[in-house]
């Protein structure tokens, strides 16, 4: 029986390294079990909320908008954040304004470097962006997921301190988001635009920043989790294709890659434990 006892708990954080909270009928990739905000706020109010601090990849999908899903609803999204101390990648699809104490738990995800989310939900449709703000302080990595605001005030993103990755899939911010950061004089390592219509990538096809990626992609929630569970994602896959222009290997006039590429996205990676 003590052997078992050690070997749970050993074993048992590796479990919750990636939680993909979603309603039954939202997309999943094999292998991933999926969690229901229920289950999690039990395990936090029968105190064993702290396993939840192995918890690296932390992967939110509030579906209203698929019919025949009901929405979660997250009323207590704050306590899971609370309780997920580690996440180092967060993917947040929300269908509601985060409120103050939501934004808060946001901020204080210290470890936090890698995330997606919906600047409207975060600002809010009539609010200025702000680049400042501490829920954004330690970002390197962002997708940002609204599609529908050509007004956006996409510039803004330039003011994020530490960000040095931005993935996006609204065509009409490319070229303000380039010039935005060469005024600021920022040396971004990757400017990602996700889609999944050739049509829209040939319209973005006149950059020629070597930072530029165009990336075809079917699901930016389902590339988030496969990265959760092997380590694989557009990031790298990103990296490792701009390192290739940089180093003259790729013509600059080269600017697309798909994931279904195995050149970029079939690299072995050892996904660590937690520690």
């Amino acid at each position: 029986m003590l052997v078992a006892w050690r070997v749970k708990t050993w074993v048992e954080p590796f479990l919750y390294r990636v939680i993909f909270l979603a309603r039954l009928g939202s997309g999943v990739v094999d292998g991933l079990p999926r969690f229901t905000d229920t289950a999690l706020l039990r395990l936090i109010d029968n105190k064993r909320g702290a396993i939840l601090g192995s918890t690296r990849h932390l992967i939110i999908q509030d579906p209203a908008y698929v019919r025949r899903v009901k929405p979660l609803h997250l009323c207590r999204l704050d306590a899971i954040m609370a309780a997920c101390t580690g996440v180092t990648h967060l993917f947040l699809h929300s269908n509601s304004k985060l409120e103050s104490h939501e934004l808060a738990a946001l901020g204080n995800l210290v470890n936090l470097r890698f995330l997606a989310i919906h600047l409207s939900k975060l600002f809010g449709y009539m609010n200025p962006m702000d680049g400042a703000h501490p829920a954004l302080r330690n970002i390197t990595h962002l997708e940002v997921l609204d599609t529908d605001h050509a007004s956006f005030n996409w510039e803004k993103l330039a003011e994020i301190p530490n960000l040095t990755h931005l993935a996006f899939s609204e065509m009409f911010a490319c070229g303000r988001l380039v010039e935005a950061f060469r005024v600021r004089s920022r040396l971004m390592d990757a400017l990602v635009f996700l889609s999944e219509h050739d049509a829209e990538i040939s319209v973005v096809g006149w950059m020629t920043e070597a930072w530029f990626i165009a990336v075809q992609l079917s699901s930016s929630n389902l590339n988030w989790q496969r990265g959760g569970l092997t380590g694989i994602d557009y990031w790298g896959a990103a990296d490792r294709f701009i390192a290739e222009r940089r180093a003259g290997r790729v013509s600059l006039e080269q600017y697309v890659i798909s994931a279904d590429d195995t050149r970029y996205f079939n690299i072995c990676k050892v996904v660590p434990g937690p520690r």
